[in-house]
């Protein structure tokens, strides 16, 4: 009877910590997913922004682009 409670006690820290690798992992995965939405974001609208200032002048175009 006890070798059966040590056991049973056993799977269930077992799946305990199973249970807890995957759910760090979710998030973590989760966080990268995230930060490379934002990222592609940002890289679109850097490429976007040449064509919108194009019309302005050097010293304009210097002050938005940051250079």
């Amino acid at each position: 009877m006890a070798s059966n409670v040590a056991r049973h006690a056993s799977k269930i820290a077992a799946a305990g910590a199973f249970d807890g690798s995957g759910g760090y992992l979710i998030n973590e995965s989760a966080k990268h997913r995230r930060r490379s939405d934002v990222y592609r974001d940002r890289k679109l609208e850097l490429a976007s922004l040449p064509p919108f200032i194009a019309d302005l002048d050097p010293t304009e175009r210097r002050q938005v682009s940051g250079s």
